[in-house]
């Protein structure tokens, strides 16, 4: 500010000379101009005197006139180069002075400038740099709450896969015990059942935390596809099982069963092999295996595979049953009867067995022994109408008309659909027809009730039509039931 203030004075200064020199010049002019006027006076008043004064005067006037004009030239133009030399001073001080001034005040302000820039930035990198500390110990904080989340989950995670696993041992360990025969998954307890549903939801769960699995837990994965009927995934479970467990011969004999409902039966064998290479006494497997042989018409290996499945355990009621159904397959009804027996022996409410001996009896034409089996069957489940069925058609082969008879009319108070209603019309028509061959009354009777019955009703005829081929139907019986299963037919098409 100071020196802002010495520089204007300077300026004044010079403006101020530079005025008094111009005033100066003036004075001198208008001197020069008065002088002249005098002179001009004192010539006039001398005209008189002389010529030849006036002429040296007017010469010298002349003269001085000159040198006045020459002078005031010179002066003027002395003048003015020193006004031009003064302005153009003046002027460069001024340039001088404003660029000085300006310099200055740039500089100052400049500095300004920086000052404030400086402390603004300086302000700037406080805060960047406080905010770095404050985001630095955010990011520490977050990444010890992270790690600490994390290693809390992880825990979490260990103990409930510790759990889970505690858990599936104990179901692993109680359903071996079992010896769970998968070919009869169907006919388990729902204890059972159920145990095998959360063994596999214990093991999905397993999974999905990242547990890896071992050879138990895919051979037990493998019943829940099975279960389902997957039977493709069950057998990659399986596969798997056997791939960290090779000697896991209850897995190849699951596998076994897999293909062999695929109707993959070379393949069922040659996994029932691998269990009984590993296992030679595995009877499940020469069971099954018998049963593969058998559906490939191979039944007398068949047969050998039952007997080394009885030879190991011999109360198999199972083996003994499929044995009996292989020779029933090779018309030995005899053996077959005597298979079904050990079955029956070993298990007496053993239906299948029951019902088979039942079939392979009247191959034999032994309908008392096999009305005996029906009456066991209709004994065991008598809300099966087909063993009502076919014990009522073994008394009728009896010739127990009459029994035949009261037991349809009983059956016929019984909640029953129409179709089976129509069944025993028939049967009980067959055994009228048999009890009174001789009365065409009788036998129009029972057309008029039966034609009365079917109203409305969608027929299938071959049950009726398969008497026709019995050889316990007299021919016109056989006649009779003919011209009746037309009648059926034809009602059936209109």
């Amino acid at each position: 500010m100071i020196k802002a203030i010495k520089a204007n004075r300077i300026i004044y200064l010079l403006i101020l000379f530079t005025l008094i020199s111009f005033f100066n010049v003036n004075a001198k002019i208008k001197e020069g101009k008065i002088n002249n006027q005098l002179l001009e006076e004192r010539i006039k008043n001398n005209e008189e005197k002389s010529n030849i004064e006036i002429q040296n005067l007017k010469n010298k006037i002349e003269s001085n006139d000159n040198y006045l004009k020459e002078y005031i030239d010179k002066t003027d133009s002395d003048l003015k180069e020193r006004m031009l030399l003064y302005v153009t001073f003046v002027l460069g001080i001024l340039i001088l002075l404003g660029f000085l001034l300006n310099f200055f005040g740039k500089k100052a302000l400049k500095e300004r400038v920086e000052q404030i820039i400086k402390t603004t930035v300086t302000k700037i990198v406080t805060k960047v740099y406080i905010e770095n500390i404050i985001k630095n110990h955010i990011e520490i904080l977050k990444s010890e709450i992270e790690s600490n989340i994390e290693k809390s989950i992880i825990e979490t995670k260990d103990k409930i896969i510790s759990r889970l696993e505690s858990s599936a041992t104990n179901y692993i360990d109680e359903l071996s015990k079992r010896k769970i025969d998968i070919s009869k998954i169907d006919e388990e307890s729902q204890d059972i059942r159920n145990k095998l549903n959360e063994l596999a939801q214990n093991i999905n769960e397993r999974q999905a935390l990242g547990k890896i699995l071992s050879a138990e837990d895919y051979y037990f994965k493998g019943y829940e596809y099975f279960d389902k009927k997957d039977y493709e995934n069950a057998i990659k479970q399986w596969e798997k099982a056997i791939e960290l467990k090779q000697n896991y011969y209850e897995a190849w004999n699951n596998k076994g069963v897999a293909f062999d409902i695929l109707e993959k039966y070379e393949e069922a064998i040659k996994s029932y092999d691998e269990a009984i290479k590993i296992k030679q006494d595995f009877y499940l497997a020469w069971n099954n295996k018998g049963s593969a042989l058998s559906k490939l018409e191979k039944y007398e290996e068949a047969i050998k595979s039952y007997d080394e499945a009885i030879k190991i355990k011999q109360d198999y009621y199972e083996a003994w049953n499929n044995k009996g159904v292989t020779f029933g397959k090779l018309e030995k009804y005899e053996e077959a009867i005597k298979s079904y027996d050990e079955a029956i022996k070993i298990k007496q409410d053993f239906y299948l067995a029951w019902n088979n001996k039942s079939v392979a009896l009247n191959k034999l034409g032994k309908y008392d022994d096999a009305r005996i089996c029906f009456e066991k069957l209709y004994e065991m489940q008598s809300k099966n109408i087909s063993n009502l069925e076919n014990l009522i058609e073994s008394l009728i082969f009896c010739k127990q008309y009459n029994q035949a008879i009261e037991k349809i009319d009983n059956s016929l108070t019984l909640e029953i659909n129409e179709k089976d209603k129509l069944i025993l019309f028939y049967l009980k028509i067959i055994a009228k027809s048999l009890l009174y061959q001789n009365s065409d009354y009788e036998q129009k009777l029972f057309v008029d009730i039966l034609n009365n019955l079917t109203i409305e009703i969608t027929w299938n005829t071959k049950d009726f039509e398969n008497w026709l081929n019995k050889e316990q139907i007299p021919q016109n019986i056989k006649s009779f039931l003919q011209e009746l299963t037309f009648k059926l037919n034809t009602k059936k098409k209109k």
